[in-house]
């Protein structure tokens, strides 16, 4: 089975869940922007929806859900050095993995997954989110993890992508914080779900 770009099963079983960048690749050839930044299309605007409507509109987000509130048990939230994402094999091509950076105002993208990677045209493992996602994406994003990191509470978000020669591309991102054993948010565990429709 393949697994996210750049991520080997032996090092996620091992818990160095860390993507190696020498071995990354471009899925696609991206469109960048006048500083390098890549912005797969124009968006629509996004729409936060309650957590309970998840069993209707995907298997995988539900899973990944499933499996934080698992963890999180009778707590605030899940501890990162908790996390296996082998219990979660089945959606890592559906995933991006964030660090949260001191002063809580950048985010690494530790984990991208291939099919997310596909359809936003850029690979960003091991890249920080404003290296290499375009407005007016990135303004959206980065608020949504932000609003993650200051509330402790997952953020469930429906959006839309088009392109002119391509279908829409509507979707839905699940977004679950992870603390550190400290009072912060370390890491945000982003879990995609993508339906197309014709132009």
């Amino acid at each position: 089975m393949a697994m996210a770009t750049g991520v080997r099963e032996e090092e996620m079983a091992m818990g160095m869940w860390d993507a190696d960048p020498d071995r990354q690749q471009a899925v696609i050839p991206p469109r960048e922007d006048a500083i390098g930044r890549v912005s797969p299309g124009w968006v629509t605007g996004a729409v936060e929806l309650p957590l309970t409507d998840i069993p209707a509109i995907s298997a995988e987000i539900n899973r990944a859900h499933a499996y934080w509130c698992k963890l999180a048990g009778a707590g605030d939230l899940p501890f990162w050095g908790d996390f296996n994402p082998l219990r979660l094999r089945s959606v890592l091509q559906q995933v991006m993995l964030y660090r949260c950076q001191p002063g809580g105002r950048r985010f690494l993208i530790k984990v991208m997954g291939e099919h997310v990677a596909d359809i936003m045209q850029f690979q960003g493992n091991g890249r920080m989110l404003d290296e290499v996602m375009g407005e007016p994406n990135l303004t959206d994003v980065t608020r949504w993890l932000k609003e993650v990191q200051a509330s402790r509470r997952p953020r469930f978000i429906s959006k839309s992508l088009a392109w002119q020669s391509r279908s829409y591309v509507d979707y839905w991102v699940l977004m679950l914080p992870f603390h550190n054993g400290e009072d912060g948010i370390c890491h945000i565990l982003s879990t995609f779900h993508f339906e197309y429709r014709p132009v």
